[in-house]
Formats: C-alpha cells, sequence, structure tokens
C-alpha cells in the first residue's frame, strides 16, 4: 500500500472517530466523515465497505491508542492485586480525560452492543475483557488472601462490581458529553472504597 492511500486511510479513521465520538454510531454521518478528512466519499467504501465496518476499524484503533497508553502508564507493576487493580482504574480515567471521544466512541458501542444492537462486537468486547483481566492477574500475588477464598470467583466478583460502577459514569457522563463534570478525585474515591472492601474481606489480617 503507498504511503498517499495509507495516509488517506488515516485520515478517514481519525475523522470517523471524531464523528462516531460526538454523535455515536446511530447518528454518525458518512458525509460528515469525508468532510472532516477532506476526501471524497468513495474512499471511505473502498477502503471499508460500509459505515458498520469503519466503525469497526476505528473500535480497533482505539483499543490499540488504550493499550499503548496503558503500557506506558504501567498501573500493574505492583504484584499487589488491589494496588494494581486501583493504579489501572486511575490510568483508564486519565484515559478518558486524555482521550475523550475515543472514550466516548468506545462507550457508545459498548452500551449499544450491551443492548443487543451489535451482535459483531462480540468477540472485540470478549477478547478485550480477557486482555484486561490477563493484564490485571499476571504475576499477581495471591499470598495474602485467606484459604478458603475461591481467587477465580472472587476476583470475577470484583471486575464485575468495578464494571457496574463504571457503566454509572459512563451514562451519566460520558455519552453526555459531560465529562468535564467528573469529580475525578470523588471518583477515584469511590472505587478505593469499593477495592477496599473487597480486599479487607478477603485478604488474611496482619498480626
Amino acid at each position: 500500500m503507498s504511503e498517499i492511500s495509507t495516509s488517506s486511510k488515516d485520515k478517514i479513521l481519525l475523522a470517523a472517530i471524531e464523528e462516531f465520538g460526538e454523535h455515536g454510531y446511530k447518528h454518525a454521518s458518512t458525509n460528515n466523515i469525508v468532510q472532516r478528512a477532506g476526501l471524497s466519499k468513495g474512499l471511505i467504501f473502498h477502503y471499508f465497505q460500509n459505515k458498520e465496518k469503519l466503525h469497526f476499524a476505528c473500535m480497533e484503533y482505539a483499543i490499540d491508542v488504550f493499550n499503548k497508553f496503558i503500557k506506558n502508564e504501567n498501573p500493574c507493576a505492583n504484584a499487589d492485586y488491589f494496588d494494581r487493580l486501583l493504579s489501572f482504574s486511575i490510568s483508564k480515567l486519565k484515559f478518558t480525560h486524555e482521550h475523550l471521544l475515543i472514550s466516548r466512541m468506545f462507550s457508545d458501542a459498548y452500551l449499544l452492543f450491551g443492548t443487543g444492537k451489535m451482535p459483531h462486537f462480540a468477540n472485540f468486547f470478549d477478547n478485550v475483557t480477557k486482555q484486561q483481566w490477563n493484564m490485571l492477574v499476571e504475576g499477581v500475588d495471591t499470598s495474602h488472601f485467606k484459604q478458603n477464598i475461591p481467587i477465580d470467583m472472587m476476583l470475577d466478583y470484583v471486575h464485575s462490581a468495578l464494571d457496574t460502577l463504571a457503566q454509572k459514569y459512563i451514562r451519566k457522563y460520558i455519552t453526555t458529553n459531560e465529562v468535564a463534570s467528573i469529580d475525578q478525585v470523588e471518583l477515584i474515591k469511590e472505587v478505593q472504597v469499593l477495592v477496599n472492601f473487597i480486599k479487607y474481606g478477603v485478604y488474611v489480617e496482619e498480626l
């Protein structure tokens, strides 16, 4: 592929992320996308065939940007699972503020998928979940857990609880373009309270 065509494809992706981020998938316009990119509409269909496949390509691009950001932040350096979880949550919040349109596009797709309107994203979100799960649990120190605690079940419960909290903020702020109204300090405190509530219920008490 030539440099010119690669550049055109990237322009379309970046313009599409802006459009999907600002208007959501349902209301995004391919006409607006080509206007943003300064390219002909035919190039969208040349590279991506249709709006749905363009959206999917944007989501793949978005998760790549997220993974590079998380790798640079390195929130999983600590071997303690709950310290790692808190750091990871803070890094995700930081990403949301620094990459708002990507975050809004991703959140919009996730909420639509949750209503059964985007079944083609099943494998995509499953892979994203598994990737983040592996990142959080790889090399984690399990020596502090009580012996009678089924660790896999507990970890699954923690992630589900945090996902519920995340969905609350997604619906309240990100999808309504009010992310600037999020009190980051208060949100981090809420995450910390939840993490500590579970942590001190499953860790062995220190003498």
